[in-house]
């Protein structure tokens, strides 16, 4: 179960550029509320948003599921070519699946995990945004 009282919002994380939740504070993206919005200084997350610790640790939570179901996604992807082609499976497509690949990949399924955690059916307009109350994983 996932409760995240604040609203979500789909972005990059600028380091990285990979695909993130994260929530709007003061005209900064906020991915991860253990940081300050430049990511250089440790908050707490309820003195600087304003947010519990549980809230926060649910947000770092479904990063993390992120990124793990876009790579599996990704992973998919070169083995059905592999399949397809019928290559022998210690060969390597290398670079099949970019970087920019993968954060699509990822930006369509953040906004699924949106529009089921607010309740919305799959068939709802995508969104880049939803207000999470609570939702059963």
């Amino acid at each position: 179960m996932y409760y995240i009282g604040i609203p979500l919002t789909i972005g990059e994380e600028t380091s990285t550029g990979n695909v993130v939740f994260g929530f709007m504070h003061e005209g900064a993206f906020v991915f991860d509320p253990f940081k300050s919005p430049c990511g250089s200084v440790s908050v707490r997350a309820s003195e600087a948003y304003g947010i519990d610790d549980f809230e926060a640790w649910e947000l770092q939570s479904l990063n993390r599921m992120l990124q793990s179901t876009a790579e599996k996604a990704a992973q998919g992807a070169v083995w059905a070519v592999h399949s397809s082609m019928e290559m022998p499976d210690d060969s390597t497509l290398g670079g099949l699946v970019t970087h920019e690949m993968r954060q699509a990949l990822a930006r369509s399924i953040a906004a699924e995990m949106l529009k089921l955690m607010s309740g919305k059916s799959a068939a709802a307009e995508p969104e880049d945004r939803a207000y999470v109350t609570s939702t059963t994983a």
